[in-house]
């Protein structure tokens, strides 16, 4: 029973150190990581630096209370799941809450344990399938661009041959019919530094690529790097 919850770390925000250890205590058995915050200010400070899966936070604190941190909190990371602990039943307080982004509302007291569970472990479930998606999407991304590297550098094997048999063939002539400044020099040597030019930039490609950090490295920039035309790009 609630599954959900043995992989999540929680950050628990409450002035009051009696009810801050009684949700601690409550949840910490079932969950990976409690943390504890003793007001509003403290608990910004703690999302910052611990980036808790899930804040639940008390309303009335000083300083700065539950709604507002949770704003804070919102404005650096607006998917971030947060329950509000309140012991007012207070119309403002919920429509604040909706219009902040408030994901889950506990009453205090907390007389009905099961009920606290239920709602961190529905966010809790909420949570992990976000995790799952993200860690699917950049598998996927992360196996499009393996393989956009691996034809790429296939690829940009295959036209080195051309430029670099051309430069080889025509080299020896071109010292020859440049010395004139014929017109046959002059499109000879205008072929070789096309060539050249082409080749210079398939090596500059294979050279990124053989050696690029797939992981820290987006699909955008490699994308950059395969459609290169010129080394000014």
């Amino acid at each position: 029973m609630y599954e959900n919850l043995e992989d999540i770390s929680i950050l628990v925000v409450d002035d009051d150190e009696l009810m801050s250890e009684l949700i601690s205590n409550l949840l910490e058995d079932k969950v990976k990581t409690i943390y504890k915050a003793k007001d509003g200010i403290d608990g910004l400070e703690k999302y910052k630096e611990l980036n808790p899966d899930l804040v639940i936070t008390d309303y009335k604190m000083p300083n700065l209370n539950g709604l507002e941190m949770s704003k804070a909190i919102k404005d650096i990371n607006n998917e971030q799941i947060i329950i509000l602990i309140t012991g007012f039943d207070n119309e403002e307080i919920l429509k604040n809450s909706i219009s902040i982004g408030i994901n889950g509302l506990v009453s205090k007291p907390i007389v009905d344990v099961e009920s606290l569970y239920g709602v961190v472990d529905q966010k809790a479930k909420v949570i992990k399938n976000t995790k799952e998606l993200k860690s699917l999407k950049k598998f996927q991304e992360e196996k499009e661009k393996i393989y956009l590297v691996f034809d790429t550098v296939k690829s940009l094997s295959e036209q080195l041959k051309a430029p670099m048999n051309l430069v080889s063939s025509v080299s020896t002539l071109l010292l020859n019919m440049t010395k004139g400044n014929g017109r046959y020099g002059i499109e000879t040597k205008s072929k070789i530094e096309d060539s050249l030019q082409v080749a210079e930039v398939l090596k500059y490609k294979l050279e990124k690529l053989e050696n690029i950090d797939i992981e820290n490295t987006s699909l955008e920039e490699i994308q950059r790097i395969v459609h290169l035309e010129t080394l000014e790009d």
